[in-house]
Parts: structure tokens; C-alpha cells; sequence
């Protein structure tokens, strides 16, 4: 055994992916062995570029013989195990040569990796950790064990087993990837064969647990989560992972007192970890409770920063939560009007490279609500001290979603100096925002013919604009139609050929296509545009006012939205989300009898929005209306009656 590393994996059908990963360690490993256990894609043909060491398994319901075929044809000294979804950040390529070169290969031993599972599932975190053994030496007695989620072992008793902060990325949980229930179902089928020949024991109920969890069907996980949790699972590894699990279950169950109850236990037993602090924060801002909240965020940031100066992880499931942190005290305080606490938040979160793009946006926002644009850029300067290739161009987008030409303009000049390709659409919303119709035209032929969804739309965005800005009907030529926004591209071609007649009807979608449009239109201050706009959909006026109205007072242009409230209450037309925005308004101010009022407004408009009672509760006195609607919020929110949070509300 010459050679250091070898690759060793299985895979069946994994052409999306596979190419990825091993392209993430073809100049790390020594050799690359592929099982393939029956690939009806182009798996194997992916493969053949990168190795012909490619063997054929026939597949038996059982990870641990296919993973076993695997390292049985290993050459190297040590083995690294991936799966196809996974793959290395190359940076790292050299410290894990050093590593492995300095450790004994003849002693059975293995290592432990973190593994960074990215999600994009809403309101979920962005990364959730586990870790798993997938370093091992190449040694007759090491073999896999278990045919799902199978386990390292040693012939001869405990394998020696080290932690080592080589991160392994893992996409498996995104939701394209989800998506592929027939995985789901061959693990179930696996379980099912189990059950026949084994008891099962606490991590086969907790990876049980997993697959329900991952298909969606939560009272099933959590029924088998609670079946792993045992006085004999505790001392156990998977075991804080398995009450993190019943937690979240209990609570997208609606079990919240029982949640509640078992997450303050999980936070006196593992006080190192913000994981179940940050689960209460959470339900805690969930209900509206800001202050509470903040106390909670900060501590969680607190413990975080204090471990991370120790070089202690101080989480479990995911450590993207002190970013999530900072997250949500931007959000705090900017629904709380305190703009300088957003603004510290948001530069922390820049720092952290977290979302960096949209917070970026939401900070230069905040910045020319009090100051000018020469002293906004100066700003910048300071917090991106280097103008790189990396920086440019995200400065650059976010002055475009601003919509201020003058930033927009600066930061398209700083590219262009350093000769930094800027992407077509972007030139064509800088087109836009710099009233240039030859660059809007000249760039829309070099927009590429295959783009994505989320493109499509944002494409489509910025043609509207243009002809609503130079009513062309070229333009409309140049739209990408999709099955889901077939009204809306009538509506475009009405704009420009039958402005003055009877109106199409808008769907629900449209409305809100068309409202993106006015902001776009404010925003970069083409103002007579946006009034002929408006007036376009005489009928949905008052939709509109209630959209933009919201809007505004979520971007901090208070006058403009109580201007539209106004209007509206003067109509009897305002929605129950701008007596909300009210109410918060008024309890920012100081101004709590107001408060109450229109809160019991929103209320009886839509009785369906929890955080509206809560902070009805914060700020009514006893008495029969809140007992009324106290009444009224149990029988829509059974779930949380009995939770000690809702419980001191009531009493308040």
C-alpha cells in the first residue's frame, strides 16, 4: 500500500450530482472505486471519466454489503467514504494529505467528519450538522454493519475513532432532492426486512424516525423518535440528536406545552449548546413577544461567540444558528423602528457571510432612509474595505434592488474598471434603474436561451417595467412564457394595445405581479409611470393600496403607507395586516389604547393570524373584551392554551 487515499462509494442513479463530488476530490484521493448497484441513467458513464475502477453490485437491500464490496477493492492506506450528494471543499485537500500522512495506517483506527447538510426548506436553518465515521484505515477487520444507516465496526472489539473538522457537504436534504420518494420507500422496505430478522433496537427506531421525518409524515416520526428515547439511548450519540427531534415534532404538531416542557429540560442537560435555547427564541418571536425574544437571541449570540473564541462547537443540530440570531434581531428591530440595532445586526450578519446579498440590500435601504448617497458609498468603503471581483459585484445588485441609480451607477463604474462580466439580466435591471432604454434593448438578445424558474420571473419583471416605461410592443417578443403565467402575459400585451378599453381580471397572482411592478416603478422614482400604472386597474385599486400600503410600512416609508392606510379606513377598505402594522406602530410609539383598538379591528377581519392576539394580550387591560377574545383565540389556537407563555398573557 504505496498510495494514501482511496475514494469508496456506491451509487445507482446519481447522474444529477455524482459529477460534483467527485470533481470535489479527483485531485485528493489516489484512486476512485464506484459499486454501482443497477444505474439506469448516466451514472456509470459519469463515472468512467474520472476512473474505470467501476464494479457492478447486485443490489440486495443492504448499504453494508454494497459499502463493503467497496472497500474490499481499496488499494490505498486509508479509505474515504462519500455518497454521491456529498462532496469536499477543495481548500481542504492539503490539510487532509498532511493528516493522513502523519497517522498510522496499520493500526485500525478511524475518524470522525462533520457533515454540513444544506437544506432550503422555509424557516428551517440553512445548514443542520451531523457527523458520521468516513475516514477509515484500509484494514481487513474494519467493515460496515447494519443494511440501513449502517455503522463502522471492528472485528476485534471498539474501533478507535478521532474527531477531525474536515467538513463534508451534504445536499441531500434540499427540496429537488426530497422530492425522490422512491429512495424513501426502498429505506422503508429495508426497515421492513429488518423488523422480520432483528429486534429492533433505539438507533433503529431513531433512523426509522428519520425516514418518516424526511417524507413528511411527522406523527410517525415522532411516534418512532419517542420510541429511540430510552434510559438506555442516553448515553447513546444519536441521543441529543433524538430529543432535538421530538421537540420540533411536538411543535409542528401543535403539541406546544409538551414541547415546551421537554425543551427546557434539553436546556438544562446540555447548557453548552444554544440548539433548544434558540427552539425557544424562536416560538417565542413566533407569537410576537419581542422583548422576551431579544433577551433570548442575545444570549443564544452570547454563548455562541463565547464558545467559538474557545474553538468549542456550541451547537448540535446546526451551526448556522448564531447567524439565525442575528437574523431575527434585524427583523425585531426593524418591525420595532429601532433602525441603528437593525443596522449593528445586519453588519454582523454581512460579516458572517450570512444571506449576504438580501442583508446587504436591507442594510443600504436602512442607510438612505437617514443619509445621502456619497456617505452611504463611504459606508460601504469601510465595510468592504476591499473592492474585490467577490464584493463589486454583490454591491452592485444590491443598489439594483435598491432601485437608486446614483449607487447603482457608482458600483456598475467600479466593475467595469476591473472588467468584472456583469450577468445580462443584471444590465438589463440597470438598464432600467438608469432610465437607458439602448442598453434595455441591446441586452435583452444576450440573455442565455436556458435560464431558472426564479430567472424567468425576475426577466419577465424587468420587461414589464420596460414597457411600462416605453410601451413597445417589441418588447413583449421578448417574454418567456410559462404555464403559470399565461394571464399575466395578457396583461402586458393589454398595457400596450388596448390601454384605454374595458380591463382584464386579475388573478390573485397577477395582482401581486403587477404590485411588484408599482414598487419597482417608486423605487426608482418614476413616479408619473407608477400613477399611470395604478390607474390601468380601476377595479383593484383598493387591493392595490392595501398591498402597497403594507409594503411601504414594512420597508420604513411610514408616510407614504399611512397615507394609503388613511385613504383606505376613510373607504372602510383597509385589510386586517394594515390595522396589525397600525397597532405595532402605536405600541412603538407609546401609544397602547390605540393599540388595543385596532388590533380588535384586525382581529375581527381575520381571526386567523396568532400574533395578532398575542399582542392584543400584551397591551389590553382585563376585562370582557379580552376575555372575549381570549374566548375567540382558544378555539382557534387550541394548540397553545395551556402553554405557560400563553397562560401568564391571559392572566396579564
Amino acid at each position: 500500500m504505496n498510495s494514501l487515499l482511496s475514494l469508496c462509494m456506491i451509487v445507482r442513479d446519481e447522474e444529477k450530482v455524482l459529477r460534483r463530488c467527485l470533481e470535489s476530490v479527483q485531485d485528493l484521493v489516489d484512486e476512485m472505486i464506484i459499486v454501482d448497484t443497477g444505474s439506469i441513467d448516466r451514472t456509470k458513464e459519469i463515472a468512467l471519466e474520472f476512473t474505470d475502477k467501476i464494479y457492478d453490485f447486485t443490489w440486495i437491500n443492504d448499504f453494508s454489503a454494497a459499502k463493503n464490496e467497496a472497500i474490499s477493492k481499496a488499494t490505498s492506506k486509508w479509505v474515504l467514504v462519500l455518497d454521491a450528494d456529498e462532496y469536499l471543499d477543495i481548500e481542504e485537500h492539503s490539510k487532509i494529505i498532511n493528516y493522513l500522512s502523519q497517522k498510522d495506517n496499520t493500526k485500525p483506527q478511524g475518524f470522525t467528519l462533520p457533515i454540513y447538510n444544506l437544506t432550503d426548506r422555509a424557516g428551517s436553518n440553512n445548514i443542520i450538522e451531523s457527523d458520521a465515521v468516513r475516514i477509515i484505515s484500509n484494514h481487513p477487520d474494519i467493515y460496515f454493519e447494519r443494511p440501513i444507516h449502517e455503522q463502522v465496526k471492528y472485528k476485534n472489539g471498539e474501533l478507535p475513532l478521532q474527531d477531525v473538522n474536515f467538513i463534508i457537504f451534504h445536499t441531500g436534504y434540499t427540496s429537488d432532492i426530497i422530492k425522490n420518494k422512491d429512495k424513501r420507500n426502498r429505506n422503508l422496505s429495508i426497515f421492513n426486512e429488518m423488523k422480520l430478522i432483528k429486534k429492533f433496537e433505539e438507533y433503529d427506531y431513531f433512523t426509522l424516525a428519520n425516514e418518516y421525518e424526511a417524507l413528511g409524515d411527522i406523527k410517525k416520526a415522532l411516534y418512532y423518535y419517542q420510541r429511540a428515547d430510552t434510559k438506555k439511548s442516553r448515553k447513546m450519540t444519536f441521543y441529543v440528536y433524538c430529543k432535538y427531534k421530538i421537540v420540533t415534532s411536538l411543535i409542528q404538531l401543535g403539541h406546544f406545552k409538551e414541547a415546551l416542557k421537554i425543551n427546557d429540560e434539553c436546556i438544562q442537560l446540555w447548557p453548552q449548546y444554544i440548539d433548544f435555547l434558540h427552539i425557544k427564541a424562536e416560538f417565542i418571536n413566533q407569537l410576537g413577544l419581542f422583548e422576551d425574544a431579544i433577551i433570548l437571541f442575545e444570549q443564544c449570540i452570547r454563548q455562541a461567540e463565547e464558545k467559538s473564541t474557545h474553538k468549542v462547537n456550541f451547537w448540535v443540530i446546526s451551526p448556522d444558528l448564531a447567524a439565525l440570531s442575528y437574523s431575527r434581531l434585524s427583523e425585531i428591530y426593524i418591525a420595532k423602528q429601532n433602525y441603528s440595532k437593525a443596522v449593528t445586526s445586519l453588519i454582523k450578519l454581512i460579516e458572517l457571510k450570512h444571506k449576504e446579498l438580501t442583508n446587504l440590500t436591507t442594510l443600504i435601504h436602512l442607510l438612505l432612509l437617514t443619509d445621502e448617497v456619497p456617505v452611504v458609498i463611504s459606508f460601504l468603503d469601510n465595510l468592504y474595505t476591499e473592492n474585490t471581483i467577490s464584493s463589486l459585484p454583490l454591491l452592485f445588485q444590491a443598489s439594483l434592488f435598491i432601485g437608486n441609480s446614483t449607487l447603482a451607477s457608482h458600483f456598475f463604474s467600479k466593475c467595469s474598471a476591473l472588467n468584472i462580466k456583469i450577468n445580462s439580466i443584471y444590465l438589463i435591471h440597470y438598464a432600467f434603474v438608469t432610465y437607458d432604454e439602448t442598453l434595455f434593448r441591446n441586452e435583452l438578445p444576450n440573455v442565455p436561451k436556458q435560464i431558472q424558474p426564479d430567472e424567468i420571473d425576475y426577466l419577465n419583471k424587468l420587461i414589464g417595467l420596460g414597457i411600462c416605461l416605453w410601451k413597445d410592443n417589441n418588447l413583449l417578443l421578448h417574454l418567456i412564457s410559462t404555464e403559470n403565467n399565461t394571464n399575466i402575459m395578457n396583461t402586458f400585451n393589454h398595457l400596450i394595445n388596448n390601454p384605454s378599453s374595458e380591463f382584464l381580471a386579475l388573478n390573485k397572482a397577477d395582482i401581486q405581479s403587477v404590485s411588484n411592478l408599482l414598487i419597482d416603478l417608486y423605487k426608482s422614482e418614476y413616479f408619473d409611470v407608477y400613477d399611470w400604472l395604478i390607474q390601468q386597474f380601476p377595479e383593484q385599486q383598493d387591493t392595490f393600496a392595501n398591498l402597497l400600503g403594507d409594503y411601504y410600512y414594512s420597508n420604513q416609508q411610514l408616510n407614504l403607507a399611512f397615507d394609503y392606510y388613511s385613504m383606505l379606513i376613510q373607504k372602510d377598505k383597509l385589510d386586517a395586516s394594515g390595522y396589525a402594522n397600525i397597532g405595532q406602530y402605536y405600541l412603538n410609539t407609546g401609544n397602547v389604547f390605540e393599540a388595543v383598538e385596532v388590533f380588535s379591528k384586525s382581529i375581527d377581519l381575520n381571526p386567523l393570524v396568532l400574533k395578532t392576539y398575542i399582542k392584543l394580550f400584551e397591551c389590553s387591560p382585563s376585562g370582557t373584551l379580552k376575555r372575549n377574545y381570549i374566548d375567540q383565540f382558544l378555539n382557534f389556537f387550541p394548540g397553545y392554551a395551556s402553554t405557560p407563555i400563553t397562560q401568564k398573557l391571559f392572566m396579564k
